[in-house]
């Protein structure tokens, strides 16, 4: 639950990924929860590595997806939208430092 600052109203969404086990989850209403494997996020001040985890609708479409690194309380990047449509939005970590 520890990306629920990202959309609370999501929380239910966000406590359904697993890291560990990585298992398709079925999200009755909203879709299929997918682990798509590791992949690199360019940042301000080095590279990022996290687990793709993509939300598909009922239809099969791409609705949202996250890069997340369990270490990093943060998506690595967050992308919201249909299937890569022309007003999707995807948000970037730009720079992480734990102090």
């Amino acid at each position: 639950m520890m990306y629920i600052f990202l959309n609370p109203m999501l929380s239910f969404i966000y406590d359904a990924i697993d890291l560990e086990k990585q298992m398709n989850t079925k999200l009755y209403g909203f879709g299929t929860h997918k682990y798509e494997g590791i992949y690199s996020v360019e940042g301000k001040n080095g590279t990022f590595n996290g687990t793709k985890v993509a939300l598909h609708n009922e239809d099969g479409e791409l609705s949202m997806y996250w890069i997340i690194d369990q270490n990093i309380p943060f998506a690595l990047e967050t992308f919201m939208g249909d299937d890569y449509a022309d007003d999707s939005i995807t948000i970037t970590l730009w720079d992480y430092a734990l102090n």
